[in-house]
């Protein structure tokens, strides 16, 4: 009796060790799942994380269906140009239409939500954005 229940807890631990080694730590799970994102509309910045950023808090991004953007706010130039995704959760702005100028990753979504980390090229900078939806 002893033996039938070593050889199933061999048997346990040999399916459990190679399951384990068939699963990664990271989260690929995460970068797999594609949430149903919608940027169209206009987005508030409620805060700003990094240097040499060139937005404030209260400042606007409108991604508009047809592909145009707008940036505006306290201090800004009105920033007009487009925006694409380039990737499940990036996108590009460019305000020239050649060159990308901002190169965004979408860390967090949820509806009216989210967490933007930029590369902004116009700056030569990086910082978060955290934006809600204006209705």
């Amino acid at each position: 009796k002893m033996e039938v229940i070593k050889r199933q807890m061999a048997t346990w631990f040999v399916a459990i060790v190679g399951i384990l080694a068939f699963t990664s730590c990271d989260e690929d799970w995460w970068d797999n799942w594609e949430p149903n994102v919608n940027l169209t509309g206009r987005w508030e910045i409620r805060e700003i994380s990094g240097w040499n950023c060139p937005y404030r808090t209260g400042d606007t991004w409108t991604f508009y269906s047809n592909g145009n953007f707008d940036g505006d706010g306290y201090g800004l130039q009105p920033e007009r140009g487009y925006w694409r995704t380039s990737g499940r959760r990036s996108i590009s702005i460019s305000m020239n239409g050649y060159n990308t100028d901002m190169s965004v990753y979408i860390r967090n979504y949820d509806y009216d939500y989210m967490t933007l980390d930029v590369t902004d090229y116009t700056y030569n900078t990086n910082y978060t954005l955290r934006l809600t939806k204006r209705y």
